[in-house]
């Protein structure tokens, strides 16, 4: 164990030799890393793990843990080289990715919902006018119906007294001498 590995976890060398390293790992990673390292050296297999570590001053840093296996002439595991890197800097940034990442996903799933909801009640106002067309043609198919069967001369006047509309005429003048002209244009 070498005097700047020992440092960085907060124990002397001869402290962190052995399996007092795993005096320095935080609480909540000891049984797991634990596990994960006595399978690795049972099984003469890699180790490489994410952890945290507690320094003497109780503040938690991540650590990259990674050690392989030296084996002697016969295969047989002899010792472990290892190394520990530093990644809080990448589990910080990791936690703000996936901090943005909720915050985005939260935000697109509601901007959905506004959408959806707007989407709805534009589909039930376009609906809401279609009926409204739909008894307008019919309305006015009623009134032209009543109106051009209509006995009597029916004729719509603007406020300049310009005839819009006649139902029906008497002969030689037809609609299109009487529409557009004032009543005075064609009564004698």
């Amino acid at each position: 164990v070498n005097e700047q590995y020992a440092s960085l976890v907060g124990l002397t060398p001869a402290e962190a030799a052995v399996d007092g390293w795993q005096k320095a790992l935080h609480p909540d990673d000891r049984q797991r890393v634990t596990a994960e390292w006595n399978s690795a050296v049972a099984a003469g297999q890699s180790f490489r793990s994410e952890y945290r570590f507690l320094d003497r001053d109780n503040i938690t840093f991540w650590v990259l843990g990674q050690a392989v296996p030296v084996r002697n002439d016969a295969g047989e595991v002899t010792s472990y080289v290892g190394t520990i890197t530093g990644i809080d800097d990448f589990i910080q940034f990791e936690r703000a990715q996936r901090n943005l990442n909720l915050e985005l996903t939260s935000r697109i799933r509601e901007r959905t919902n506004e959408l959806n909801r707007a989407d709805l009640s534009l589909r039930e106002q376009i609906q809401e006018r279609k009926q409204l067309l739909e008894d307008l043609v019919q309305s006015q198919a009623r009134w032209k119906s009543v109106v051009e069967d209509a006995p009597d001369y029916i004729l719509l006047v603007d406020r300049q007294g310009t005839v819009i509309y006649i139902n029906r005429t008497v002969s030689p003048l037809q609609k299109s001498d009487v529409e557009g002209k004032t009543l005075f244009e064609f009564v004698p």
